[in-house]
């Protein structure tokens, strides 16, 4: 997975975590999309992302993040994570208060591939709406 943060973003992760994303939903293994494919992907909770200035759906996550079971942070560029879910090794999943929705690949009308969650429309909002990894 993603390089290791400093303690000082770990420290800084972990007070953005508590005060922004308070909630943490475990996700039964039989509603993991890697459960239904047969595979063993990992799930991974994104709690950050970092955005482009560009307007374009497929365009506006530059990379997602989050903290492993260990408390260090990871970090991964949107290509690396489309290319992880699509040969099974990863799940993402964004939670919120009720709420866990998956993150999927999609396709613009164009065929630029990017992430979202199941529940978006074109645009990422779900994604966008989390805070920016430091």
């Amino acid at each position: 997975m993603p390089e290791a943060a400093t303690k000082d973003e770990i420290s800084l992760e972990n007070s953005l975590v508590n005060r922004v994303w308070p909630w943490i939903n475990p996700i039964p293994a039989s509603l993991s999309p890697g459960y239904r494919k047969h595979k063993m992907a990992q799930n991974h909770q994104v709690r950050c992302i970092n955005k482009t200035d560009r307007t374009d759906a497929h365009d506006r996550i530059k990379s997602i993040g989050g903290v492993n079971a260990d408390g260090t942070l990871w970090k991964i560029g949107q290509p690396e994570a489309i290319k992880g879910i699509e040969a099974g090794q990863w799940n993402f999943y964004v939670s919120g208060p009720g709420n866990t929705v998956w993150l999927i690949v999609a396709e613009s009308r164009f065929g630029h591939k990017y992430l979202k969650t199941q529940s978006d429309g074109e645009q990422p909002n779900n994604l966008l709406s989390l805070p920016e990894c430091p």
